[in-house]
């Protein structure tokens, strides 16, 4: 690190000051070699953002401009400096979280069982909040809840949650009566309230 930042301080801030600057007019990258490639300035912003580690405040007026439409380099810089900006926060996928702990693209689990297969989404009842968990979501899918984690409103025993489904692979569609099933759904946090996004049979 010490090496690479002297030769970043020797090398490119003092010999090369101008090296950020998009159709630059400073040609001496190799000497003798009268032009530049986008290429170079960009692999020196990586280096400043990944080796030496620098801060969005000190990458940011070193992004200059595009070189062309659609410049993939510089859409590289300003992610290096939208990550630069970031904190990193790490959670543990290995523990299931209690009603306590705040919830947000996570899966938890219940057991139900199916009170509705069909018709559109539209269909259900007034009020009630349909859950897409699929891109096509065809179908709606009533479950009525009969065990599930304390404390969460939307998975109440004996209430009914709503899916818009395309299929679910593990269910018995024939007959649906009579039959418990284990489901995971995947929580997410959305400005309405919670979202299931996801939704899997425990086979």
């Amino acid at each position: 690190m010490p090496v690479t930042q002297r030769l970043m301080d020797v090398y490119i801030d003092r010999l090369r000051p101008t090296w950020h600057l998009a159709w630059n007019v400073e040609t001496m990258w190799r000497n003798e070699c009268p032009f530049e490639f986008p290429t170079m300035s960009a692999e020196v912003f990586a280096a400043r953002a990944l080796i030496l580690g620098e801060t969005a405040e000190a990458l940011r007026p070193r992004i200059d401009m595009p070189w062309c439409y659609a410049d993939l380099f510089y859409m590289q810089k300003l992610l290096f400096c939208v990550d630069a900006a970031g904190q990193a926060k790490w959670q543990d996928v290995r523990v299931w979280p209690s009603p306590e702990t705040p919830v947000g693209n996570v899966w938890m689990a219940f057991t139900g069982t199916i009170a509705r297969f069909g018709g559109e989404p539209e269909d259900a009842p007034e009020g009630a909040a349909v859950h897409v968990v699929d891109l096509k979501g065809a179908y709606l899918l009533g479950i009525r809840i009969e065990d599930s984690p304390a404390g969460i409103p939307e998975l109440q025993p004996e209430s009914v949650v709503f899916f818009a489904i395309q299929d679910l692979p593990g269910v018995d569609w024939d007959p649906l009566e009579n039959k418990t099933y284990r489901f995971w759904v995947r929580v997410k946090d959305a400005p309405g309230g919670r979202k299931f996004d996801r939704i899997e049979v425990d086979t």
